[in-house]
C-alpha cells in the first residue's frame, strides 16, 4: 500500500487526518453497519466529500455575508437617524447659548453704562467740591497772605514788587519819593529808595523767608556799610517779610533801630495780611525819615512815641480783626473737611469697584496709589479669611 511507503510520523499525521474527516463527516455517531453500508452505497472517493462539504462552507459563508450586510445597513441608517436627531438638539441649544450670552452682554452692558454714569455724577459733585475748597483756598490765602512759590527767586521778587507798589502808589509823608532796584548791583541791597522832603536815601534788604539766618545779617551789614563807605546811602533797612524774628536782633514786630538810629530791623508775622503788611511797612518808612531828620529831641521823642502808638494800635485792632475771622473760617474748614472726607470715602468705593469689575474709564479719574492700597487690603483680607500665613514686611 502507498500508506507503508511514509515513515512513521507521516503515517500519524495520515491516520489523524483520517479521523478528522471520519468525524467531520459525522460517522463517529454511526454503528459499524451503517457506516459499511454508507461506504457501499456512495462510491464517491473522499475527495468528492470534501468538495461536497466545501460547497456548504461556501453556500453558508455567503448567507453569512448577506446577514452582516444587512445588518451593517441597519446600523448605518440607525446612526443617520441618531445623528439627525442629535444635530438638531445640538443646532437648537446653541442658538438658545448664543441668546442668552447676547441678554446677558446687554445687561452688562446696560449695567456698565448706569455704573460709568453713577461715577461721572459723583466725580462731578467730588470735582465741585474741591473747587470750592480750592476757592475757599484761594480766599485764605488772599486773607493770610501765604502763596505758593516755584522756587526762592520768585519768592524774593513778590516782597519786593510789594515794596515798589508801596512807594508808586505814592507815601502820604513824602508824595515825591522815589525807588531804584539795585538787586543787578553786587555789593548793594535790593532797593534804594530816595525821600526828597527829607533829604534821605534809604537801602532796603528785603527777605521773604520762614527763618532769617546769621548770614543774612552778615550779607545785609556788609553791603550798607559798603553804600555807607561810598556814600550812596544815608540809612539802611532789614525787612524780613514772613517772620517777626531775626537772628541776633530779637523780636522785631515794631522797628528796632542801631547805630544811632541809621540801621533799622523790622519783622512780620507770615499770618498778617498783605494788606495790614503794606501798611506796617509804610508806617516804618514814615519813622525812619522823622528819626532822620529832627529839629528837637523833645519833638523826635513825641513823634516816636505817637508812632509806637499808632503801632500798638492797629496791630490790636487787627488781632481783633483776626481772630473773629479766624473762629468763622474755622467752623467753614470743618464742614469742609467732613465733605473732603465723605468724597473721599465715595471716591474710594467706586474705585474698589472699578477694580473688581474691571471698569474701563479714563485713566487721568484714577489714582494709582489708591487702586494700590485696596488690592493689597482685599489681599490681606482673603489671606486672612483663608488662614493663610502672610509676612507683612511693612
Amino acid at each position: 500500500m502507498e500508506y507503508d511507503n511514509y515513515n512513521e510520523n507521516i503515517q500519524e499525521l495520515i491516520v489523524k487526518l483520517g479521523l478528522l474527516c471520519f468525524k467531520q463527516l459525522g460517522w463517529n455517531k454511526l454503528t459499524e453497519n451503517e457506516i459499511i453500508m454508507r461506504m457501499n452505497h456512495n462510491n464517491n472517493s473522499l475527495t468528492d466529500i470534501i468538495n461536497q462539504k466545501n460547497d456548504e462552507v461556501y453556500i453558508l459563508k455567503d448567507e453569512i455575508q448577506n446577514i452582516n450586510q444587512g445588518k451593517q445597513k441597519e446600523i448605518n441608517e440607525i446612526k443617520l437617524e441618531l445623528e439627525n436627531k442629535y444635530s438638531e438638539e445640538l443646532i437648537q441649544k446653541i442658538y438658545f447659548e448664543k441668546e442668552k450670552i447676547k441678554n446677558e452682554e446687554i445687561n452688562e452692558k446696560n449695567n456698565t453704562t448706569n455704573l460709568i454714569q453713577n461715577l461721572n455724577e459723583k466725580i462731578y459733585r467730588l470735582e465741585e467740591s474741591l473747587q470750592k475748597e480750592e476757592e475757599h483756598s484761594s480766599l485764605l490765602s488772599k486773607i493770610v497772605d501765604k502763596k505758593n512759590f516755584t522756587n526762592p527767586t520768585e519768592q524774593g521778587d513778590y516782597a519786593e514788587k510789594l515794596l515798589d507798589d508801596i512807594i508808586h502808589e505814592g507815601l502820604h509823608f513824602d508824595d515825591k519819593t522815589t525807588i531804584e532796584d539795585t538787586s543787578g548791583f553786587g555789593g548793594s541791597g535790593d532797593r534804594i529808595i530816595t525821600f526828597p522832603k527829607y533829604d534821605l536815601r534809604l537801602m532796603v534788604e528785603m527777605k521773604n523767608k520762614g527763618k532769617i539766618k546769621k548770614d543774612d545779617i552778615d550779607q545785609f551789614t556788609d553791603h550798607y556799610q559798603k553804600d555807607f563807605k561810598e556814600n550812596k546811602t544815608d540809612t539802611a533797612l532789614f525787612i524780613s517779610y514772613s517772620t517777626g524774628h531775626i537772628i541776633s536782633k530779637g523780636k522785631c514786630v515794631v522797628p528796632t533801630f542801631y547805630e544811632n538810629n541809621t540801621v533799622c530791623y523790622f519783622g512780620m508775622n507770615d499770618e498778617w495780611v498783605s494788606e495790614q503788611k503794606k501798611k506796617l511797612i509804610i508806617n516804618t518808612l514814615e519813622i525812619i525819615c522823622k528819626n532822620y531828620k529832627k529839629d528837637t529831641i523833645i519833638e523826635e521823642n513825641n513823634d516816636n512815641n505817637n508812632i509806637y502808638e499808632s503801632f500798638i494800635k492797629k496791630l490790636k485792632e487787627d488781632k481783633s480783626f483776626l481772630t473773629s475771622e479766624k473762629k468763622t473760617y474755622e467752623k467753614y474748614l470743618k464742614v469742609i473737611d467732613t465733605k473732603i472726607s465723605e468724597n473721599e470715602k465715595e471716591y474710594n468705593t467706586l474705585l474698589r469697584e472699578i477694580t473688581t469689575k474691571n471698569i474701563i474709564i479714563n485713566n487721568t479719574l484714577l489714582d494709582d496709589k489708591k487702586i494700590t492700597e485696596i488690592l493689597i487690603h482685599d489681599i490681606k483680607k482673603y489671606v486672612k479669611e483663608k488662614n493663610f500665613e502672610l509676612n507683612d514686611k511693612n
